[in-house]
């Protein structure tokens, strides 16, 4: 691949630009905002687009209350605007990186959409970028006594806060765990999952209701797991025989250690049966659960 494949393209205010910028940059540009990260499977499609569409409508009606309900903003006009910003921005990306056809690669893009107003009823900024490989073993995570509030939405507040605790782990870590009063909520970034005695444990509320986990508790469901939408205890991780993250860019991915303040809490070593499971699971169901866009 050509070095230009490692830059993104942005689409704001209808103009295009490469940039090396991340989506935690812009969202810090942006200001408060509502946002979502989808990414394409079989390089056509889009996965659960209509949830993706169904967040940042509830992420709008949130932040933005008397803006959404005086302009009327539907759900199907935000499908239709972001549809049309992500096509162009793809459309943009290829021409620029023809490695993206040519190697048949999946993209990640973020949908950031700022305060509506009569004047600009969407202020809609894509960012996309060809999917990154996934981290090689061993998966490094870090737990920190905070959580998010209001996870129900997808706000950008949450990105400027959470920046300070990636700073101090530094990039060796894949992400870091939120943890309040021995309960273990979710990743910054991601779900958090444990397993302990063959049943998986998530916290149930109080936590993004990720589409990738989701889907990871509909099929745990089908495939006779058992779950209990109760948070994982830290004290007991001594008993965890896994415990693995969620997201749109990373699927399913196994935790291979768990540290706090620098210490090694755990180590996890081997494949897990149930994890195994699980991701075969949804590396199938990623292609059924996509929808055409590109």
């Amino acid at each position: 691949m050509s070095g230009a494949i490692s830059e993104s393209v942005l689409l704001t205010k209808n103009v295009l630009s490469l940039t090396t910028k991340n989506s935690n940059q812009i969202l810090f540009e942006c200001g408060r905002a509502a946002y979502t990260t989808a990414r394409s499977v079989m390089q056509t499609n889009v996965f659960q687009m209509t949830n993706h569409v169904n967040r940042l409508y509830t992420a709008i009606a949130g932040l933005f209350p008397e803006e959404q309900k005086s302009l009327n903003i539907t759900k199907e006009e935000i499908r239709n605007t972001m549809i049309s910003n992500v096509r162009k921005a793809r459309d943009y990306l290829c021409e620029k990186n023809p490695a993206i056809a040519a190697d048949k690669l999946n993209v990640k893009f973020s949908v950031i959409i700022e305060k509506p107003s009569k004047e600009d009823r969407l202020p809609m900024t894509i960012l996309i970028a060809p999917m990154s490989k996934p981290h090689n073993p061993p998966i490094v995570c870090d737990v920190y006594h905070v959580i998010r509030h209001n996870a129900v939405v997808k706000d950008s507040k949450w990105v400027i806060e959470r920046d300070q605790y990636y700073k101090k782990s530094g990039k060796g870590v894949e992400d870091i765990l939120l943890c309040e009063n021995d309960c273990m909520y979710e990743g910054g970034q991601s779900n958090f999952f444990a397993v302990k005695n063959g049943t998986v444990y998530t916290r149930g509320d109080g936590v993004l209701q990720g589409t990738m986990r989701s889907m990871v508790l509909t099929l745990c469901e089908k495939l006779n797991i058992p779950v209990c939408l109760e948070s994982p205890r830290l004290s007991e991780i001594s008993q965890w025989d896994a415990c693995f993250l969620t997201s749109t860019s990373r699927c399913v991915m196994n935790i291979n250690t768990v540290r706090e303040d620098g210490k090694i809490l755990k180590e996890f070593v081997g494949e897990n049966k149930v994890v195994k499971e699980i991701v075969a699971a949804v590396e199938n169901e990623l292609i059924l659960q996509s929808e055409p866009v590109f």
